[in-house]
This record gives C-alpha cells, structure tokens and sequence, in this order.
C-alpha cells in the first residue's frame, strides 16, 4: 500500500527562449524536478472500486522549482484565478491525502523590468512545507487547507509563512501569518536593482510578524515590523551610475526607523492574478505601511462605514 518514486523531473519540450518568443501574452516559463517520493498508506482497494485516491502521508524529498516571466510582454487580463482550495476543487480525480511534507525544497522565481529587461531573481531556499488535509471531495464545515513553511530568502533571511483556507466559505476565506527574523535588509539588493531601479545604501530589520484575514475580493490586517537605519538610493533604468533626483524624495518620504508602529494591511484582490501573487501583495502592503510609503487607514476606514 504504499508508492515509491527515486525521483521525478519535468522540463519544457522546447527552451526558454523559444518559448518566450512564441508568447503573445505574459506567461510562466516553469522547471521542476525532486528526490525520492514517498506515498503511503494508500487505500488501493477504494482507489479500484471508486476512483477515490486515499494517502496518509506523500513526503517530497529536494523538490526544485523555477518560474521565469518575462514582464515585458502584455498581460493577459480578465481570466479569473482561483485562489488554493478552489484550484483544489477543480482537479477531477478526487483525491485526500492528511499530510503533505516537502523536505529541503528550493522555489526560484525570476521576472524581467517592464522597462529595461533586466532580470531579478528571487530565490527560497531550504525549505520545509507541511500541507494538511489536502482533498477536493468530501468537505465538512471544520474543514481547512492548512500550509506550514519555512525557508530563507535569498538563502539568508528566515521566513515562516501559515496560511488556513477554509474549504466551505463561500467567500474563500483565510488566515494568514507571517514571521521573519532579524537580517541585514540590503540582501534584498539583487532583487531590487534590476526590478526597482533602487538600492538600499543600509537598513536592519529587527523583527517582522504579520496576521491578515483574506477572501475572494481583499485583505486586512496589521503588520509589526520594526528597523532601524533605512536608507535607499533610486537611480535611473536600472543604471547604478545614473543618480536620480527622487533618491531624496524618497528618503523623505520612507521612515528612517520604526521602533513600536503598527503597520496597517489593506488589499483589494485582483481575481485575474494567482493566489501566490495575492500572498505576496498583502504582504508587500503591510511593509509599504509599515515604512510610510503608503498609508491605508483611509481605505480601511472607507470600507468599515461601507
């Protein structure tokens, strides 16, 4: 009752180049190859009868995952995306397995600068996921989708990421929290430069925690994150020799440290994009308030008296 694999890989039939350049719109250019694989126990007699695929435990060892966009391309826009227990739910063999674990995982996702085509990529590494109760079938009111991680950013910064989907809310609703512990935040420089024609000249974090309530249309919640010494440089098309007025504008405007503010979440979903990319913009939201960037006490406040 139980299925093994000593490794699994799955790579376009064509290269990456040739792929993209046959592209009209936005689209993910994806790797992905693990380790050993183990399933089990399986109910291979309900699996025979009914169709049914029953597991204990599925452990995924060295999983390896690339996604390359290129962002110059158009985007496609108007197809909705489901968010998780909903993608789940489309899957027509009906499956439950109680535990889900990815050991040692590696997720690398690169996209291009609209503008200059340069490249950033951002890289999670040392991974350990634990998913329960992952099913589409056979749902009661308690049941949730529950994702535990943890990894390092830029193979430095520690990251744990919680989120529990209801599977009967009609509204897609769920929790999310994230913690990140002290790093140097000019690790985040590769990314920045060629995405966000930016640097950060220094700046420390000492600790980040977050906890937002998610649905189907948006996003709320409160950010804690607290630093010291944050200071940026903005040049021009992703040129590091080229100073840029807006370097002290922007340094005015980002808050140089924050040692007790409570940063506030507020996001309203864009359907046709994915739910990772909905993750990652509730966070991106609370680090935007949380340094004054953007403030969303006035949306906030807009949608309480609606």
């Amino acid at each position: 009752n139980a299925f093994t694999l000593d490794s699994f890989s799955m790579v376009p039939a064509i290269g990456k180049d040739s792929f993209l350049a046959r592209q009209s719109f936005q689209a993910d250019f994806i790797t992905l190859k693990s380790g050993a694989i183990q399933v089990g126990p399986v109910d291979i007699d309900n699996y025979i009868k009914n169709n049914i695929l029953n597991a204990g435990t599925a452990t995924i060892d060295k999983f390896h995952f690339t996604d390359y966009r290129d962002k110059q391309l158009p985007f496609n826009s108007g197809i909705i995306k489901p968010l998780t227990v909903n993608l789940l739910k489309k899957i027509p063999q009906k499956l439950a397995i109680k535990n889900l674990i990815l050991n040692n995982a590696y997720v690398e996702y690169t996209e291009t600068n609209t503008k200059t085509g340069a490249a950033g990529t951002i890289p999670i590494t040392r991974m350990n996921v634990r998913i329960l109760n992952t099913k589409n079938y056979n749902f009661s009111p308690a049941d949730s989708l529950t994702i535990q991680a943890t990894g390092y950013l830029m193979d430095t910064a520690w990251i744990h990421l919680r989120v529990k989907e209801s599977y009967m809310d009609s509204l897609g609703g769920f929790l999310m929290t994230v913690r990140i512990k002290p790093v140097d935040l000019t690790l985040l420089n590769p990314v920045l430069m060629p995405l966000a024609s930016a640097k950060l000249e220094s700046g420390y974090l000492d600790t980040l925690s977050m906890r937002a309530v998610g649905r189907e249309y948006l996003a709320l919640g409160e950010m804690k994150m607290l630093y010291h010494d944050l200071k940026i440089r903005v040049f021009k098309n992703g040129d590091s020799t080229r100073k840029n007025f807006l370097t002290g504008f922007a340094n005015l405007i980002i808050k140089n440290k924050n040692t007790s503010r409570m940063g506030q979440v507020f996001v309203l979903r864009k359907r046709d994009r994915s739910a990772i990319n909905y993750l990652i913009k509730i966070a991106m939201s609370g680090i935007a308030s949380s340094v004054g960037v953007k403030s969303n006490k006035k949306m906030i406040r807009r949608y309480k008296n609606e």
